[in-house]
Order: structure tokens, then sequence, then C-alpha cells
């Protein structure tokens, strides 16, 4: 079993952009252009001035930032950072914002900057998706992939086929969770599927507890699901955002099939797991251990992914949140670093 409502708080994100950039920082240079993307200019921040090129992906909505990251990257590697289109400094597109379209325009972006492969894709939360499609589309150009607490995508299943799960096995339950699902705003829409696989992965939670307790322990669940507000940043206002959220079952998709990946290392940072129910001090002890019991089922989602991935390890990122490139940046460049180190060295 999988524990999927880390999903949809991955979506709760706040942009990280930054309006300009010094010229140096730590020592190592940065500069910005902006470059053509195929039919509009994206906004490059490029930092260091030699090595390995390594791309700094940013999640749902994200901007240039990874600032405690790319200043000490920029120290052994070439850093690409960047607003993706409609984003920050980049101009829009209208184009749908599917992982395959946002791929597509960063390699055109590289190449009119002069910035040739191979790379080494970094990718945080929906990032994680997208590097995954750029390393299946152009296989060559790739020399290593860190994924930072990556969004997962491998748990799609339409809500079609969530509704004919409830009406077998919990058919009284599914207005309260349908009701749920419908409580995400319009520019949720195409991601209320998450609402209801978190209803589902707990229906198969509760099969795990002893029968007698199960349907008050359903009660009150439903209860917390009801009252849980929908989590939304401020970045969910603009337009380029809420293009992205559209595109992102789709995007989800392309992920999914963006199999196999190349042949290279590849490092996935994990934060332990997180669930949108609401745990508070006067729920039974019970239901409090679902808190602990998501975080096992993330973990081992992760892990399952890692094992069938050739070249893939995990390493998880204890005490820290979903921005591990916040709460500890040294794991994440360290991450890169042994990633650069391997890309240049003779191999027989």
């Amino acid at each position: 079993m999988r524990w999927t409502s880390r999903l949809f708080a991955t979506i709760c994100l706040t942009i990280l952009c930054v309006p300009g950039c010094s010229p140096t920082v730590g020592h190592v240079r940065e500069r910005a252009v902006d470059v053509d993307a195929g039919g509009h200019q994206l906004h490059l921040l490029i930092v260091g001035e030699k090595g390995p090129t390594v791309i700094l992906e940013s999640g749902l909505g994200g901007g240039v930032g990874w600032e405690q990251v790319r200043s000490q990257v920029g120290r052994f590697a070439r850093v690409v950072t960047y607003d993706r289109a409609g984003v920050g400094l980049s101009e829009p597109d209208p184009r749908p914002r599917t992982a395959r379209q946002i791929a597509g325009e960063l390699r055109t972006a590289l190449r009119n900057a002069n910035l040739p492969p191979p790379f080494v894709l970094v990718g945080h939360s929906m990032g994680g998706p997208y590097v995954r499609v750029f390393a299946a589309m152009y296989p060559d150009e790739v020399a290593g992939m860190i994924l930072v607490d990556p969004t997962q995508v491998n748990v799609y299943e339409p809500m079609e086929a969530m509704e004919s799960w409830f009406a077998v096995r919990h058919p009284k339950d599914w207005l309260t969770v349908d009701k749920y699902c419908r409580q995400a705003p319009d520019a949720l829409r195409d991601l209320r599927w998450m609402r209801g696989l978190e209803a589902k992965r707990m229906e198969e939670y509760l099969e795990t507890v002893p029968f007698p307790q199960q349907d008050a322990l359903r009660r009150e669940w439903l209860a917390q699901l009801s009252a849980t507000p929908v989590c939304l940043s401020s970045a969910s206002t603009s337009s380029s955002v809420g293009d992205e959220f559209e595109a992102a079952t789709e995007s989800f998709r392309q992920a999914l099939a963006a199999a196999p990946l190349p042949a290279v290392p590849i490092v996935l940072l994990a934060a332990p797991g997180r669930t949108s129910l609401q745990i508070g001090g006067g729920l039974k002890p019970e239901l409090r251990a679902i808190r602990r019991t998501a975080e096992r089922w993330h973990l081992e989602d992760y892990r399952q992914w890692v094992e069938r991935t050739p070249g893939a390890k995990l390493v998880v990122a204890r005490n820290c949140g979903h921005n591990i490139q916040h709460d500890n940046p040294e794991l994440v460049v360290e991450a890169i670093r042994q990633i650069v180190v391997s890309s240049t060295q003779p191999h027989p």
C-alpha cells in the first residue's frame, strides 16, 4: 500500500523568484541571460564559469530560486536555474504547460545559450517529474539526476476508478469523499483525484486495524477529512502557475511513460512523508498513528521506485521538510558534487 496525500500537499508551494541578481555570490559570478525557447524568451541565471552544467528545476510554479545551493555548486560546476514560461522574468507561452513542453523549451533555451550537454539534472517536487521527462526525451544529454523530494507520479488513478472501488467496498462513504474532492478550487480541478486516492488509501489502512475499531475510526477520520482546508499558496493566482496545475495530470502521465531512464547515477533525496489530515491532541491514538504510517508508506513508495530504477539510490533527509534545498542545502550540494565528480572521471 502507498500513501499519496503528500502529493496534494506538494502542490501547495511558494514561488521562489529572484527579481534581480548580484554580479557575484561568494566570489562566484552570476549572469542573467534571456534566450529564445521556441518563440518566447526564458530568463536564465547562470552561476559559475567552468565544469559540467547543472540544471536546477524548481517545483510547481517555481522560478529561479535555489539560492543556498546554486552559490555553492557554482564553485565546482556551471549552474543554470531559470524562470519557466510566464514566471518571473520569462515570457509566457500559450501552449499547455506539460512536462514534455517544459523539457523541450528548456533544451532549446540551453542550446541557444551555448550551454552544451551532458547535463546533471536536479528537480525539486514537481520538478522531479519534469527532469524525468527531460532525461527520457534526451537520454544522451544527461550525465546524472538528483530528485529532491520529488512528486510521485506512479500512483495516478482516475476518479472513475476510485468511485467504482468505493461503490463495491464502502458505498455509503463515497458522497463524503466526493464532496471532499470537490472542495478543491478550480485551479486544481485536474488534480481532485489526489484527494480521492488519499481517501482510498485511508480505507486500506483502516482494513489493517481490528474490526471493532474500524467504524469509529472511519467516522472520526471522515469528520477530519471534511474539515481539512484546501492549501493553496498565493502562487495559484498566477495564470502561468494555474496552467501548470491544469496540465499536471498530463505531466504525470508523461512521467509514467518516461522509461527507461538513461543509465546514469540517480540520487533521490526524500523527506519524511506528510498527511493533510489534521492530527490534533484530541484524536484517538490509533488515528494519530496514521501520520507515522503515512511516513512509512511514503518512503516505501520511494524505495520501490529506486529498486526498479538502475543506478538509483535513496537518501532520507531526516529532520527536513519538503524543501530540502532550504532545510539542508549541504545535503543537496553534496549529492550534486558526487555526480559531477563521477561524470568527469574517465571510464574504462
